[in-house]
């Protein structure tokens, strides 16, 4: 009998200590997203990443992160690369308990970015996506087996894992700067990502920031370039049309038209 207390005692003792250690991670929920965040960002980006503030309500099961910013990497203006307001959660709260946590959608509203030319091979985008590539595992595969085996026993056996069923990025403004062309402002289509990671196979938090942040600079970056190519072609144009005469600069025009342009 007193054996049987001493076991239901310790299994009571335990319980407690797994009672207490749910409520302060559920209190402290908000501020660990904050830091998984921050951190995982700043490690993929190679360059600081910062959130606000973020707000989980488990029990409706969504969530609200405000003001992300991403630093532009060493070398450009201290201006923000990237600037997104809010970010809205649909969180699955049957996938919980489960390995892989599932957000059913994100909706990221509010992005300001900044595509910053010093020269043509000096684009603060492109220095983004080359750290991306270069602080993930696609990009380290280069490495020797060693040093992979290395990497490998050197990180957890268990990661949290992610999978996004719809991401949404929306209300797109970006600022262009260059040193030849001054500035200019244009505003993008929504963004749409579908299937990030799965129900049987997440993705870590480096893997998720990846596999958003890479084709969110893609589409900066080509919409970067097509409009410093039309920037170009102006500046050409009003080039040519300086040295032309006034009729001359007429019938160009009018060639132009003819080719709706």
């Amino acid at each position: 009998m007193k054996a049987f207390k001493i076991v239901a005692g310790l299994v009571v003792a335990v319980i407690a200590i797994a009672a207490v250690a749910v409520v302060l991670v559920l209190q402290n929920l908000d501020q660990m997203i904050k830091t998984v965040v921050e951190e995982s960002g700043s490690e993929v980006l190679g360059t600081e990443v910062r959130l606000e503030s973020s707000k989980i309500t488990l029990k409706e099961g969504r969530g609200e992160l405000h003001n992300l910013t991403i630093a532009n990497p060493p070398g450009f203006s201290q201006d923000s690369a990237f600037s997104l307001g809010e970010i809205a959660l649909d969180i699955d709260l049957k996938s919980l308990g489960g390995d892989v946590i599932v957000l059913n959608e994100v909706l990221v509203s509010d992005a300001h970015l900044l595509v910053e030319e010093k020269a043509l091979t000096q684009i603060n985008v492109q220095t983004l996506m080359d750290n991306v590539k270069k602080n993930t595992a696609s990009g380290k595969g280069s490495n020797t087996s060693g040093e992979q085996a290395a990497d490998s026993e050197s990180m957890p056996a268990e990661e949290t894992k992610l999978a996004i069923e719809k991401f949404t990025l929306q209300g797109i403004n970006m600022r262009i700067i260059t040193a030849e062309w001054g500035e200019r402002s244009l505003t993008l289509p929504p963004l749409q990502l579908t299937n990030l990671g799965s129900r049987d196979n997440g993705l870590t938090p480096e893997e998720m920031t990846q596999a958003i942040i890479k084709p969110v600079l893609a589409k900066a970056e080509k919409a970067a370039k097509d409009e410093l190519q039309d920037l170009a072609k102006e500046k050409a144009e009003e080039k040519l049309k300086e040295k032309l005469s006034e009729e001359d600069s007429e019938k160009l025009d009018q060639l132009k038209s003819l080719f709706g342009r």
